[in-house]
Parts: C-alpha cells; structure tokens; sequence
C-alpha cells in the first residue's frame, strides 16, 4: 500500500484572525472521562463546555469546546493536547 500523503494543490491554510472565539469538537466513549480529560488539558483556562450529542448506540459522545485563542500556536498546543489524552478519540 501507498502511504504517500496528496495534497491538494488549491487549498490554502485560512487566515484566522487573533484573538477569536474558537470551539473545537471533543469526542470520546465515556462521558465523565471526557469531561475530566477537557478539565484537566484546560487547566482553569476560561472556556465554555457544552454536550453535543451521543452516538446513535450510545458508544460515543461529543462535546462543543469553546474558548478564545490569542494565538496560532495556542490553538495547535489545545489541540495536540486534547488528542494526545486517553480518554479522548477525537478531536475535531
């Protein structure tokens, strides 16, 4: 198998104006794991936590995780640490 990466010769990174309000799509299979996960990666940071919905068999629920981000590499740093905790699958 190809495990080369294409990249679409058209798309461009967008242009984000700092500072934004910014919500990020947290999804992951136990709730009060993900809850604890969001706590702990945000660390009193101000932002807001609202639950989205659950999978249509229960096995996964999502949350809508908005905050305002001052930075591109404070956006990025969120992010990689919401995916790299466990009880997190997704981050969107």
């Amino acid at each position: 198998m190809n495990n080369k990466m294409f990249i679409n010769p058209f798309y461009s990174k967008p242009e984000i104006r700092y500072p934004c309000l910014w919500t990020y799509k947290v999804i992951g299979r136990d709730r009060d794991r993900v809850l604890e996960a969001i706590d702990e990666v945000m660390q009193q940071r101000p932002c807001e936590v609202h639950y989205s919905r659950s999978s249509s068999k229960g096995k996964y629920h999502s949350f809508s995780l908005e905050i305002t981000l001052y930075s591109d590499n404070q956006r990025l740093s969120i992010y990689e640490a919401l995916m790299r905790h466990p009880a997190i699958r997704i981050v969107l």
